[in-house]
C-alpha cells in the first residue's frame, strides 16, 4: 500500500512539472511588446523635443556642444532652410547672442529674422538684464518653424527651441584702445575697437585703475545693449 501511494505521488509531481515547462520555449525570452507589435526602443533621449529634466550635465553638453551664433543659425536658414533644419536642428549647440526678451520660464534670443526660444534655470533668468549679450548650450528642437512676422506682414519669421538649456557665460571680453573718459559726463569711457572705427562705451568696476589713453587693453565685463558694466581689465598689451 505504501509503495503504491509513493508511486501514485511520482506520477503526480511528474505531470506538474512538465505543465510547467510547456508554457516555456524560445518565444518567450523576446523583449515585451509595446501593444503594437513593436518592442520599445532602448535608445536613451538626448533632449531633442524632450522637456523633461535633462539627461546631461552642462558639463557634458559643453564637451559635445557645436559652437555657433544666433547670426549663424538666422542667415543659414534664410539661404536654405533644409540645410539650416539639418545643420542646427536635434543637436547640441553652444549659441552666442544677447537675451532679447525675458519670461517667466525661458528667455528669447532674436536677431532679424528669427528667434529661439532658451529654457535655461530660472535662477540664471533672474540674473539677467534684457539685451545682455550671453553664452548658452542646450538641444536644440527637432525642427526650424517657419511663419510670418506678424499678422498682414509678409516677411518671414524663423523659430525654435532649445530645452532643456544652460546659461554658459553672461559676460564678454572687448580689446582694443583706451580712449579716454566718455564726453556724456555719466562716468564712462571709451574703448576703440580693433580694426574699426567703432567706440564701445565702458563703465569700470569699483576699484579699477584706469588706463592711460592711447593703450590696448583687454578687459571683461557684462555686456548690456552695447555697452560693457563692471568692465575689469584682463590684460594691457605693451
Amino acid at each position: 500500500m505504501k509503495k503504491l501511494l509513493a508511486l501514485i505521488l511520482a506520477a503526480a509531481l511528474a505531470l506538474s512539472l512538465v505543465a510547467c515547462g510547456g508554457g516555456s520555449g524560445a518565444g518567450d525570452t523576446n523583449t515585451p511588446s509595446t501593444g503594437n507589435g513593436d518592442t520599445p526602443s532602448t535608445d536613451t533621449p538626448n533632449g531633442g523635443g524632450d522637456n523633461s529634466a535633462p539627461s546631461m550635465t552642462k558639463e557634458e553638453m559643453i564637451e559635445q556642444a557645436t559652437e555657433c551664433t544666433i547670426w549663424d543659425i538666422k542667415n543659414d536658414a534664410l539661404d536654405n532652410i533644409v540645410k539650416a533644419q539639418q545643420t542646427y536642428c536635434r543637436k547640441i549647440l553652444m549659441i552666442s547672442g544677447s537675451a532679447d526678451d525675458i519670461s517667466s520660464d525661458h528667455i528669447t534670443m532674436r536677431v532679424g529674422g528669427i528667434h529661439i526660444d532658451v529654457y535655461i534655470p530660472v535662477e540664471d533668468i533672474a540674473n539677467l538684464e534684457k539685451k545682455q549679450s550671453i553664452t548658452i548650450v542646450g538641444n536644440t528642437s527637432d525642427k526650424i518653424e517657419e511663419g510670418t512676422f506678424a499678422p498682414g506682414i509678409p516677411q518671414v519669421e524663423y523659430s525654435c527651441e532649445v530645452n532643456p538649456a544652460y546659461l554658459v557665460s553672461d559676460t564678454v571680453e572687448w580689446t582694443g584702445e583706451f580712449r579716454g573718459i566718455n564726453g556724456g559726463n555719466d562716468g564712462s569711457y571709451n574703448i576703440k575697437f580693433e580694426n574699426s572705427s567703432s567706440l564701445g562705451r565702458v563703465y569700470f568696476a569699483d576699484g579699477v585703475e584706469i588706463p592711460d589713453y592711447g593703450v590696448k587693453v583687454t578687459i571683461t565685463g557684462k555686456s548690456v545693449n552695447g555697452s560693457l558694466y563692471e568692465a575689469t581689465i584682463v590684460d594691457v598689451v605693451e
